[in-house]
């Protein structure tokens, strides 16, 4: 079938979706071939969504066994260690934490991990241009004695093929700061607001305009005040996208976009991550 693509870049995308499942993320699609892929990949099928639901339940079930003893954490490494032992108590009997270890490391490429786990604190903005504070998504950041430390953890699994992305933020003592809990709980109110709406045939710009409105909302409310006079204004305290396809792929194909994919169908399968 892959040679009747008279088109080099079609047989090439073809080839590739065949071998590992990836799908290029142009948006719209490059060719009228890689549409239909990414058109039959937008939309999940049961069996395709249970999978899914099973990665981010046994990820999101790892975390919080994880967030229980975060008290007895001296340092970062040793939560992300005994984060990645959790996970592999959930996975096949074969995996090990320490398989986990170097799959995060980079140093295998087993596939149980979704992506690359991200464990930090602090940070100019956790999350976004993470990549210049820890290469590998990851510092050894020693809690201070008053633990008044915030963790962002960014983690998933694959089962069967299928990704979970699951984003969570604690705190490194036993509770947050009141700063901390009102921003929390702010973010939590815009991620509220957001899934709220996830409904087959609304807008997904609509989504995100949504949550950014409850996000100045609550800014103001907090007495924070706009970033200057630029073209971004209040969307420098949100300088990242709401959310992505999960599938396949942890940034599965197609990308959602305003006027390309952007009216939600029964069957899409995304992530709603805000943030501040």
């Amino acid at each position: 079938a892959v040679a009747a693509f008279p088109d080099a870049a079609d047989r090439t995308a073809v080839d590739r979706l065949l071998r590992d499942h990836c799908i290029p993320h142009a948006s719209p699609p490059a060719s009228p071939v890689l549409r239909r892929l990414a058109d039959r990949r937008a939309v999940k099928r049961a069996w395709e969504v249970a999978r899914v639901r099973r990665a981010c339940r046994l990820t999101t079930d790892a975390l919080e066994a994880t967030r229980a003893v975060i008290p007895t954490f001296p340092d970062l490494a040793a939560f992300r260690s005994h984060l990645l032992a959790e996970l592999a108590k959930r996975l096949p009997r074969e995996v090990t934490a320490e398989a986990l270890h170097a799959e995060a490391d980079g140093t295998t490429e087993r596939g149980w991990l979704a992506y690359a786990p991200i464990v930090t604190v602090g940070g100019p903005c956790p999350g976004v241009g993470i990549e210049k504070v820890h290469p590998k998504g990851f510092v050894n950041h020693v809690f201070g004695p008053t633990r008044d430390d915030v963790i962002l953890v960014d983690v998933g699994v694959r089962i069967d093929g299928y990704c979970a992305d699951i984003t969570r933020t604690f705190p490194a003592g036993t509770a947050f700061s009141p700063t901390h809990q009102r921003l929390y709980d702010l973010v939590h109110a815009m991620y509220t607001r957001g899934a709220s709406m996830l409904k087959p045939g609304v807008s997904y710009a609509a989504i995100g305009a949504a949550v950014r409105a409850t996000m100045v909302e609550g800014l103001q409310a907090l007495g924070y005040k706009e970033y200057g006079a630029g073209p971004r204004g209040w969307g420098d305290y949100m300088p990242h996208g709401l959310g992505h396809m999960v599938g396949l792929q942890v940034h599965d194909a197609p990308e959602l976009h305003e006027g390309d994919y952007d009216t939600l169908q029964e069957g899409y399968v995304l992530t709603v991550e805000p943030g501040v």
